[in-house]
């Protein structure tokens, strides 16, 4: 089926409803533009309104930031390169976040694996990122021909000396 002859069935099936949904009002997309230079920071670009949440909008631009500079220290990414990251990214945050939170997890994943690979005596490895993400902290856990795990945990209740004893067995 052609995109044409999809698009004039939708207008047949939707032909009825225009006039019940003619009231509804149009919100303005909240577009976050990153400006160039400014390491971390944004500038909100609407069209004459604010954005609804942009507390949540900074909290996103901050992680996605963080998943940048993450990704771009162990890619070996020029600074270009990563300022355009940076610009395209910000165009459609969600979908940017998604990318590169899948990114950064293959770069633990990678990490662990190789860290198995150097260690072939060693059962288990652990690699902890303390930088792709501002709220939390990831463990990648990989245990010889069993499994790669991840576990999130919240800067708050991170205790690093704790996890160097549950490392060393001396805690249950």
């Amino acid at each position: 089926m052609g995109l044409e002859s999809l698009l004039t069935r939708l207008e047949a099936r939707t032909s009825g409803t225009s006039a019940k949904t003619a009231n509804v009002p149009v919100k303005p997309a909240c577009l976050l533009a990153y400006t160039s230079g400014t390491s971390g920071t944004s500038q909100k670009i609407v069209s004459g309104t604010k954005c609804e949440n942009p507390a949540i909008q900074n909290e996103k631009l901050l992680e996605l930031n963080s998943l940048i500079q993450y990704i771009a220290e162990r890619e070996d990414f020029s600074e270009t390169d990563i300022e355009e990251a940076k610009f395209h990214a910000t165009r459609d945050i969600e979908n940017a976040l998604t990318s590169f939170r899948a990114l950064a997890r293959d770069i633990r994943r990678d990490i662990v694996m190789e860290m198995l690979i150097a260690s072939p005596e060693s059962m288990r490895a652990v690699h902890i990122d303390s930088d792709s993400d501002p709220k939390n902290i990831i463990l990648a856990i990989a245990v010889r021909n069993v499994a790669i795990s991840e576990m999130v945990v919240s800067r708050s209740q991170w205790d690093p000396f704790k996890m160097l004893n549950i490392l060393d067995g001396e805690v249950h």
